[in-house]
């Protein structure tokens, strides 16, 4: 099953930000509909890639990929991903499946997420195949 990370632009020393997303990439269809519901982004819309990781997925040319104006890794303000991943958990009152699986990780992704702010550091989504 993909699982959802979080990429910061830079190391916290010390600080271990993986989180276990399976259950957010599961029910990451529900979650959209949550977010528009909410007014606020997706956590899809965070989504970014670095031109090496599409390279590898797609077995290309890494040069040729970062000359490419759709290939640029994009990066978020923490903040709002903080936003967001706040209005999904106070919205998740309706949520039918795996909720306490789901809230569990988003209280784990507000936890990363903050500590990025606090850092002042970006960040994007990946997913993990």
């Amino acid at each position: 099953m993909p699982s959802l990370y979080i990429v910061l632009e830079k190391k916290i020393p010390d600080i271990d930000i993986y989180v276990n997303g399976n259950f957010l990439s599961k029910h990451s269809k529900e979650l959209q509909k949550l977010a528009k519901k909410s007014g606020v982004p997706s956590l899809i819309s965070f989504f970014s890639t670095s031109p090496e990781e599409i390279a590898d997925l797609m077995e290309k040319d890494v040069e040729s990929l970062k000359r490419s104006p759709k290939s640029t890794e994009k990066w978020f303000a923490a903040e709002d991903g903080v936003r967001t991943v706040n209005a999904l958990l106070e919205n998740l009152g309706g949520f039918k499946g795996d909720r306490d699986k789901v809230e569990a990780e988003l209280q784990e992704f507000v936890r990363v997420l903050q500590l990025a702010q606090s850092n002042d550091i970006r960040w994007h989504l990946a997913i993990d195949y």
